[in-house]
């Protein structure tokens, strides 16, 4: 379990920084629950559109129990960004395993101050009863079906 945060944006105690604000999310998510048995899996891809609210060149986000494949992560600046700026260009990505936080790397000061940028990326994982996509059940007139709530 995270630690309650008390300070936004302190990344110590489990909080995302404060440079980037998600403006719009995309998400799609395909749960296999047809397997057998428990555990299930998933995939899925999302698309994040966000405004920096200072020059960086890292993107935190929340990834408890995400396998993403680096080969599938885009960033670009939006084509109404409101700041002209280059796309940033992918560096690498690294995972804090105790924080669960999935970073990306981009090129030195590569996301402007003031600019609106779009994330495209795919990821996958296993339905986990401690965190993350959660699996269910529901019952039925023949017995218990497995499903994700």
């Amino acid at each position: 379990m995270l630690p309650v945060p008390s300070d936004p944006g302190d990344i110590s105690k489990g909080r995302l920084p404060l440079d980037l604000s998600p403006l719009h999310y995309v998400l799609e998510i395909t749960p296999d629950i047809y397997s057998d048995d428990p555990p299930f899996s998933f995939s899925g891809s999302v698309s994040i559109r966000f405004e920096a609210l200072a020059t960086t060149s890292e993107i935190y986000l929340n990834a408890f129990g995400l396998d993403i494949p680096q080969g599938d992560i885009q960033i670009q600046t939006a084509p109404d960004s409101p700041v002209e700026a280059d796309d940033p260009v992918f560096v690498d990505s690294t995972v804090d395993e105790e924080m669960h936080f999935f970073i990306i790397s981009v090129d030195e000061d590569g996301i402007q101050e003031g600019a609106y940028y779009i994330l495209n990326m795919t990821f996958s994982g296993t339905m986990s009863e401690s965190g993350g996509l959660r699996p269910g059940t529901y019952d039925y007139v023949n017995g218990t079906k497995q499903v994700n709530n």
